[in-house]
């Protein structure tokens, strides 16, 4: 009789557990530990695609330099804007674009000059 009642204690001892409600006491600090890790990710990219976006616009000129650089800063900044949006982000974002729309512009131009030439020759 003495081990039905430990069963029986033990099963309710069970079924409280089970009822109650899981908290873990971390004070905060776990979640606050992922999202520095994720904004410290999402920010690099951020600048990774600003300078990047700055840097194309520059090499623009260079036809290759602002295709290869917009294109790379445009996907950094796509991926830092998934993660949090930031404003670093979004400008890198728009100056990769206006790198890629000018350095199009110029290889478009050359194309056509070169095309113009070859009429000629």
């Amino acid at each position: 009789m003495n081990e039905t009642n430990n069963f029986n204690e033990q099963n309710a001892v069970n079924e409280t557990c089970n009822n109650a409600p899981v908290t873990a006491n971390t004070g905060g600090n776990a979640n606050n530990y992922n999202n520095s890790i994720n904004n410290n990710t999402s920010n690099g990219k951020a600048i990774a695609s600003l300078v990047l976006g700055i840097v194309g616009c520059i090499c623009s000129f260079t036809i290759v330099g602002g295709i290869v650089l917009g294109i790379i800063g445009l996907v950094l900044g796509l991926n830092a804007n998934k993660v949090g949006k930031s404003t670093m982000a979004t400008a890198g974002v728009i100056l990769s674009i206006i790198a890629l729309a000018i350095s199009a512009v110029i290889l478009l131009f050359f194309m056509v000059i070169g095309m113009a030439f070859l009429a000629f020759v």
